[in-house]
């Protein structure tokens, strides 16, 4: 809707000193000048995160003085270990559910996560929360995959996809894109010094021009370079290309990931110049994209081609459908793809399936069914496939 000519976007703005002030009164009662002020530059006058920051205050006890009026030692307030409190509770939670996983249980870090223009300030906060997140899981966890889809978010949320905040501008866009695509990266670096191994998780769909049309080839090589170049090109090179920002060295981060895991549920087929359909007369999801497993089959080549040698992830395979009988031929096909790899000689090293439970899908709410599992519990056919797969069962 935002990319309509006649909508109107409203882009609040971040809150002034004297806004989180305000705010911040509204929640404790009587704060210090210079607690309020910390707030505001520890936050970048984010109401969501002046909020959150506030619980953290009251559940630590610490009285809103001066004395705790510098970002550091909110930031610190933020990683501290707390006995008790919802937070702590949630913490649990979680360590609980690891505790009882059987197999390698992917934490991610930051799901889809990412900075802000002009937010940099609240940098030190992320650390934080990273830091306690390592402190908390990390003895738990079988490996991390930092931030979702990495490769999807900054056009979806910065470029007219209708996800929050809603904007629409090209320079923003490219801004949030190198942001997310560095903080991924930096962040797999730490989490690599919990010894646990690192994946990747980007959206890579194949692109398949289905003629030889200038403006066809054209729209395929954007397209790659728009999703795929910018990640793979950090990891293999160190060198960040984000289109319409100048290109980033950061030898550093090279080499950043354990395995290369990415998401696959469809290919972009380009016909005439434009995006169509791919296959041709291919099954279309209620997403908008054809159904079609052959595509995760070209995702794994061309990584093996461009990354060889590199341990590659399946790190979500599955469709939206209320036919969970599709469900089940699609997921019985994508391991039969996956098998095909590996045998010629792809190092694919797992394959998770999306999703266990249904979940709220974006701006499609309850309305497009992924889990093979219901949100009423209830166990669907489907999840027999990958039962029989876990037991090498034909």
């Amino acid at each position: 809707l935002a990319a309509e000519h006649d909508a109107t976007v409203l882009r609040p703005a971040a809150l002034s000193s004297a806004g989180v002030a305000q705010l911040v009164r509204s929640a404790v009662g009587h704060a210090s000048d210079g607690f309020c002020d910390a707030c505001h530059e520890a936050t970048a006058g984010n109401p969501f995160a002046v909020r959150d920051l506030l619980v953290e205050v009251q559940t630590a006890g610490v009285a809103p003085t001066d004395a705790c009026a510098t970002i550091e030692q909110l930031s610190r307030l933020c990683g501290a270990d707390r006995a008790g409190g919802a937070d702590a509770r949630a913490a649990e939670h979680v360590a609980g559910c690891l505790r009882c996983r059987t197999e390698l249980a992917l934490l991610k870090a930051f799901e889809s996560a990412s900075p802000r223009p002009g937010e940099e300030a609240a940098a030190s906060w992320i650390v934080a929360r990273l830091e306690r997140d390592v402190a908390e899981f990390g003895d738990l966890v079988g490996g991390w995959q930092p931030v979702n889809e990495t490769n999807y978010y900054a056009r979806a949320a910065y470029r007219g996809g209708g996800w929050p905040p809603g904007h629409n501008d090209r320079i923003e866009a490219a801004i949030v894109d190198e942001a997310i695509h560095l903080a991924t990266a930096e962040t797999a670096v730490r989490l690599h010094q919990t010894g646990a191994p690192v994946a990747s998780i980007f959206g890579l769909s194949a692109i398949v021009a289905q003629d030889d049309h200038d403006a066809t080839v054209s729209l395929a090589q954007r397209l790659y370079d728009r999703y795929w170049a910018p990640g793979i090109g950090l990891f293999r090179d160190g060198v960040l290309r984000i289109e319409g920002r100048a290109p980033l060295e950061r030898p550093d981060l090279a080499g950043a990931f354990d395995l290369i895991g990415f998401s696959y549920y469809a290919a972009m087929g380009v016909a005439d110049g434009r995006l169509v359909i791919h296959p041709p007369g291919a099954p279309v999801s209620p997403l908008g994209y054809g159904i079609w497993a052959g595509g995760l089959g070209l995702v794994l080549e061309r990584l093996q081609s461009e990354l060889p040698g590199t341990p590659l992830l399946v790190a979500e395979y599955g469709i939206g459908t209320d036919d969970d009988a599709q469900r089940a031929a699609y997921l019985a096909r994508g391991l039969e793809v996956v098998h095909g790899a590996i045998e010629r000689g792809t190092d694919v090293r797992g394959f998770f399936h999306w999703t266990g439970v249904d979940n709220y899908e974006w701006l499609h709410g309850y309305e497009v069914p992924f889990g093979i599992i219901d949100r009423n519990r209830s166990v669907r056919p489907s999840a027999f496939v990958l039962e029989r797969e876990a037991l090498g069962e034909p």
